[in-house]
């Protein structure tokens, strides 16, 4: 539970999520200290590498679509700066 609330708070933060989010944060690192057992890290940490592949699939795609909207842009900006220059 206190993990869900640290990380619906920590969303499109950063850094200030540290303090930010503080409340959520203590709450969450108290519930890890007492329930966190060596068998549920080693869970955790399958589960973190099993997505891991997908995960940077999509951070992949993402970056290409940004790199194709540059080049769209790009492109358009210089059709328009060669029009104008034939006006």
């Amino acid at each position: 539970m206190g993990n869900a609330a640290f990380a619906q708070c920590a969303v499109n933060r950063t850094i200030t999520a540290t303090w930010v989010c503080r409340e959520q944060r203590l709450t969450m690192n108290s519930c890890m200290l007492a329930h966190a057992k060596p068998e549920e890290e080693d869970r955790a940490r399958e589960e973190w590498f099993a997505t891991y592949e997908e995960r940077r699939r999509e951070r992949d795609e993402e970056l290409r679509k940004v790199e194709q909207r540059r080049e769209e842009i790009i492109r358009m900006m210089r059709e328009d700066e060669a029009r104008s220059k034939t006006r």
